[in-house]
């Protein structure tokens, strides 16, 4: 969660620009969570309600009956239903819902309802959001609203990743060292390319195979990073060459959807 909000509240401060507010279009959205997360959410959603004009913010928690000791399939749907019925005529335009209250690469929700039945059920664009603070922004403002396009630099540890990042953003924001895992989450900074000022994301060493607790967690910063990206910079050891964690990273990366270019 403080990853999270260090994200959101940098892409904010980016998005503002030295600016007191944000102008957008007339924008009215719900973002629905899960009761934990729910005043985490709220608190770091106002932020964005008091500096931005003409938004509409609104979030709800969502009560998921998954779990419950008598649980039937129809008494969840009924339930479900209730809570999206009863909600309907405050969720304005579109209704975000964080990507992990779903199955793993699937739109069905754990009480196996889908994203289109309750988007039909209530005549709304549903939206999914990644766990990055950069994208829960990029969604809360609306796309039209965010023209910086975001760079992610992935690769195996110890290739570089690191010293490209700061060479590109000039200064050494990215601790750099031979020692693998040095970089452990993701990192945001900025930089201009041909006039076009672009967000740049450092990542740390993607292992695919490793079963280690730390690198793992690294791996799932990475995928964070990746999923966000509309670029996505692959780095590789031209002393060492092509080897097969390499592969295995392009693999990775490979299954990655909506990808714009790959570098």
């Amino acid at each position: 969660m403080a990853c999270l909000k260090d994200e959101f509240l940098y892409a904010l401060e980016e998005r503002l620009d030295g600016q007191e507010t944000i102008e957008i279009p007339k924008r009215h959205i719900t973002l629905a969570t899960g009761v934990a997360a729910y005043p985490f959410l709220n608190e770091l959603l106002d932020e964005v309600r008091i500096k931005c004009n003409n938004l509409t913010c609104n979030v709800v928690p969502i009560i998921n009956h998954f779990f419950w000791r008598n649980y039937n399939s129809s008494r969840t749907y009924d339930r479900h239903r209730y809570f999206i019925s009863a909600k309907r005529k405050t969720l304005g335009d579109e209704l975000l819902l964080p990507e992990v209250i779903l199955r793993h690469n699937t739109n069905i929700l754990l009480d196996d309802i889908t994203l289109d039945d309750i988007s039909n059920q209530l005549q709304i664009p549903i939206k999914t959001v990644m766990n990055d603070g950069q994208h829960l922004l990029h969604a809360v403002l609306g796309s039209e609203t965010m023209s910086k396009p975001i760079v992610a630099i992935v690769g195996r540890p110890n290739v570089g990743k690191s010293t490209l990042f700061n060479k590109l953003i000039g200064q050494r924001l990215s601790i750099v060292d031979d020692t693998p895992g040095v970089t452990r989450d993701r990192i945001y900074g900025e930089c201009e390319w041909e006039n076009r000022v672009i967000s740049l994301v450092d990542t740390g060493g993607i292992e695919p195979m490793s079963q280690d607790v730390i690198l793992s967690q690294m791996r799932t910063q990475a995928q964070i990073a990746i999923d966000g990206a509309d670029v996505i910079i692959m780095v590789t050891d031209v002393r060492s060459g092509v080897v097969a964690t390499d592969e295995e990273v392009a693999i990775m990366l490979k299954k990655a959807a909506d990808l714009s270019y790959w570098l």
